[in-house]
């Protein structure tokens, strides 16, 4: 689907300081068309010519307060009907006009590797048992949508799937699987650690330790210098 109509959405935490977000919005105000931006969670002082949704999210941990989230996302009159899901530390390296549905393997596959058969709930492990839970009750594919990179949604489609959704269940793959949105089939773009570089990559993310100490984050923030219109003027 073509980008240049459709709002960008974050779902963003509480931190402080939150640099992965400002230079994630340099790389989306230089490679990815759209219409608006949208923040729906943690603000920060320097954010500009931003739409702010609702800051209030109800958890206690991170994907519960995601949730809480997707919920004010779903009943947001003004954001776009299909809009395009961001995190803070997504960034698109190169020009896209176009984004497709990304997936990798099963949440099966997925939920072996993570070796925790019997997660603490609340836990990404939790989630996702959930999410394989929720498909095959309903005879749905096992798609694993969990690849850190954009994702287009519908606001409708969104509201009906958390209508009948555990809030338990990861929210990217339940959608893709509810709604049969198949895809492309792709590698995860998440770089973790210090030496990991992102050479020749159009879309990645980073954990923070790769973000702030790492190759990745080097390389992210060599490329995207200079200041971008969602950042206040005369702010660092």
């Amino acid at each position: 689907m073509k980008t240049d109509n459709l709002d960008l959405v974050y779902i963003v935490g509480n931190a402080k300081e939150n640099e992965e977000l400002r230079w994630s919005l340099r790389s989306i105000a230089e490679n990815l068309p759209h219409k608006e931006v949208w923040i729906f969670g943690g603000r920060q002082p320097w954010l500009w010519q931003v739409y702010l949704g609702e800051p209030e999210q109800v958890g206690t941990d991170k994907w519960s307060r995601a949730s809480s989230s997707f919920h004010n996302i779903a009943k947001c009159q003004k954001l776009s009907d299909n809009f395009i899901l961001m995190n803070d530390d997504f960034f698109v390296m190169k020009p896209v006009s176009e984004l497709k549905p990304m997936y990798n393997g099963t949440l099966e596959d997925l939920f072996k590797r993570r070796n925790r058969p019997n997660p603490k709930a609340g836990s990404f492990e939790y989630r996702i048992k959930n999410a394989i839970d929720f498909c095959r009750e309903r005879n749905l594919p096992t798609n694993n949508y969990e690849l850190h990179v954009p994702m287009i949604m519908n606001k409708e489609k969104l509201a009906r799937l958390l209508a009948v959704k555990p809030d338990g269940a990861a929210t990217r793959s339940a959608y893709g699987n509810f709604y049969r949105i198949g895809g492309v089939e792709s590698q995860d773009v998440k770089r973790f650690g210090f030496k990991a570089g992102i050479e020749k990559m159009t879309l990645v993310s980073t954990e923070p330790d790769a973000f702030c100490a790492g190759e990745a984050g080097r390389q992210i923030r060599d490329r995207f210098r200079h200041r971008c219109k969602y950042e206040r003027p005369n702010t660092i």
